[in-house]
């Protein structure tokens, strides 16, 4: 979601024994701050609002789920969305999406 603009990423934090609480009261903070962001900002709902559009615009359900891979990929996606787990999975004929789907929702 960062990389294509629609959302920010809080990471999760990972504590030492008995800083626990501490840890989760940062981190609430956090989540409250990225979502203030997002919501407070209209970059991020300019560019959901074209991802949504295109997706509606993708022909069903194969075609949403290639257009979101494609975007994923196109947008630095970890190496396991594209990796062996994918390999391994039957495949399917995929519709027509349009290339670069990031670069469209990021309005390149």
């Amino acid at each position: 979601a960062e990389a294509l603009g629609v959302g920010l990423q809080v990471p999760r934090p990972d504590p030492e024994a008995g800083e626990e609480a501490a840890a989760a009261a940062a981190y609430r903070a956090d989540v409250a701050r990225a979502l203030a962001r997002v919501y407070g900002e209209g970059s991020f709902g300019a560019v959901a609002a074209r991802c949504a559009e295109s997706l509606r615009s993708a022909s069903g359900v194969p075609g949403a789920a290639a257009w979101m891979l494609e975007a994923a990929g196109a947008a630095g996606s970890p190496e396991g969305l594209r990796g062996k787990e994918m390999e391994a999975q039957p495949k399917v004929e995929e519709p027509h999406v349009p290339r670069r789907a990031a670069a469209r929702c990021a309005g390149a």
